[in-house]
C-alpha cells in the first residue's frame, strides 16, 4: 500500500470509529462495517464525513443504498473506492 493510500486508510479508520465509538487501533482494512453496528443512518453521516474529509462526492444512493454504486462493505472497499474518485479527479 503506498503511502497516500496509507493515508486514505488512515483518514477513513479514523471516521469509522468515531461513528462506531471505537478505538482506532480495533478497526483495518478488513473490517466490515456490518460488524461494527454500523446502520444505515451510520452509513448516511459516513458517506457525508467522507465527502466532506477528502472534499468528493460519492456516488451513493440514500434511497437505494444497496445499489452498488458504491461498496460500504468493508473499510478497505471505500478506501478503494475513495483512492478511485481522488485520482479519477486528478487524471
Amino acid at each position: 500500500m503506498t503511502r497516500s493510500a496509507n493515508s486514505i486508510l488512515d483518514r477513513i479508520i479514523s471516521i469509522v470509529a468515531e461513528l462506531a465509538m471505537l478505538d482506532p487501533s480495533e478497526l483495518n482494512a478488513d473490517s466490515m462495517l456490518a460488524d461494527l453496528s454500523i446502520d444505515s443512518l451510520g452509513v448516511i453521516e459516513l458517506v457525508y464525513a467522507i465527502e466532506e474529509s477528502f472534499n468528493i462526492e460519492l456516488p451513493f444512493d440514500a434511497n437505494n443504498p444497496d445499489s452498488g454504486l458504491f461498496d460500504f462493505a468493508s473499510i478497505g472497499s471505500i478506501v478503494t473506492a475513495v483512492e478511485d474518485l481522488l485520482f479519477e479527479g486528478n487524471g
